[in-house]
């Protein structure tokens, strides 16, 4: 049995052929040529044409700016309260092909015990910032990111505000906002 399985083995490794590769999957439209067998006689298949864009068009190409977020600091409240030293201002208007905004930030537990909630307070209408909730677990930071942010138009005060769920300390070490922008 041991021969008979040796010779097997040896066979698909040495002497089977190996499987040619699949061709490869072409689209063409509908005025693309059907493979022929042709003879000495007939003349080329016509080649199917492709187009570029003109030469008036632009491009827009998108990227990704940052703006940092000043401060941090630590909160012992189930409420949320405001971090002293967080306060911005923004507008997207100064940002040329402004699409959308999240927030970016480093949140951890003292002790890790529950759970640290961060969120952008728009300080201007005394509200929060729609999208901005986040929150984290453990004891180290982690950077998390937060849902496409709902702002209001025009150039707003914004700062950072902290809970947490049980009786441990809120840390917040960084931030940023993460723009989208087409230009």
């Amino acid at each position: 049995m041991l021969v008979g399985n040796l010779g097997f083995v040896d066979y698909y490794l040495f002497v089977r052929s190996p499987t040619p590769p699949p061709a490869p999957i072409v689209n063409c439209p509908a005025a693309c040529p059907q493979p022929s067998i042709s003879s000495p006689e007939s003349p080329p298949p016509p080649s199917p044409t492709f187009s570029s864009p003109s030469p008036n068009s632009t491009q827009k190409s998108t990227t990704i700016s940052y703006v940092p977020i000043p401060g941090d600091g630590s909160v012992l409240s189930s409420t949320w309260t405001d971090v002293s030293g967080t306060d911005f201002s923004f507008d997207p208007k100064d940002f040329a092909g402004f699409v959308e905004a999240r927030l970016n930030a480093n949140l951890r537990l003292f002790n890790g015990n529950g759970t640290a909630y961060l969120r952008l307070f728009d300080v201007t209408a005394g509200i929060e910032v729609w999208g901005s909730e986040i929150k984290a677990t453990g004891q180290n930071f982690t950077f998390l990111t937060s849902s496409k942010l709902q702002l209001r138009p025009g150039n707003r005060q914004y700062r950072i505000q902290l809970k947490s769920e049980t009786a441990d300390t809120a840390v917040f070490n960084s931030g940023q906002l993460r723009l989208l922008l087409n230009n």
